[in-house]
């Protein structure tokens, strides 16, 4: 991955190389940052193989997620690989603010994605509904990585601080449904996330 500027850092461009050793092919991705990892996204078959990343095409602020399976046979009369994505909503007061690395939980289903001005996005990784954001450094964060212990990360920001953030098991399902009322599927996604991975809460939605 690797960034840029066309406007004397208005905009900061992306640029990512993936490449399929298995098949020996590259792809140019104008974005900042991505992940692989293997997260459930249905109730009939295992975990998925998946890819994540941001996407800003050059000279512009629109800013996507993009879920995708890039392990499962394609071919014709093959069900189409999982992809799903949506359009972040970045802060307002840092419209140019960018990732500097996704994580993607196998632990916990979400994605996380943490920003160079401080910003934690959380997303479902079945749906790419943003659950969270929420600023948690006032100082420029630069390196980050994913925790298998606890299926959060851990990020380091200019000043040296280590800070680490994951999903709160006992009450991620009743946050989705009680403050997050502005998502019409809040109920589906805190089904799915209790079912596929255990979060409590969701016993009334089971009936």
């Amino acid at each position: 991955t690797g960034i840029s500027t066309q406007d004397q850092g208005k905009t900061i461009d992306g640029n990512m190389q993936l490449y399929s050793v298995e098949k020996k092919q590259q792809q140019l991705l104008e974005g900042h940052a991505g992940c692989f990892g293997n997260v459930l996204t249905n109730d009939t078959e295992g975990p998925a193989g998946l890819f994540a990343f941001q996407e800003r095409k050059q000279g512009t602020t629109t800013t996507k997620l993009h879920i995708m399976d890039v392990t499962k046979a394609r071919g014709e009369g093959i069900p189409p690989p999982f992809k799903v994505n949506s359009e972040i909503q970045m802060p307002p007061d840092a419209p140019s603010d960018f990732a500097v690395a996704l994580h993607l939980s196998e632990k916990h289903g979400v994605v996380f994605m943490v920003t160079k001005a401080g910003f934690l996005f959380i997303f479902d990784v079945a749906s790419a509904t943003m659950l969270v954001r929420t600023k948690v450094s006032q100082e420029t964060i630069f390196i980050s990585t994913y925790s298998a212990l606890s299926g959060g990360c851990i990020f380091v920001n200019r000043k040296g601080a280590v800070m680490s953030v994951k999903v709160n098991e006992p009450s991620i399902v009743n946050y989705i449904n009680n403050n997050l009322v502005q998502l019409p599927n809040r109920q589906e996604i805190a089904f799915n996330l209790a079912k596929r991975f255990g979060f409590p809460g969701a016993d009334e939605l089971f009936q």
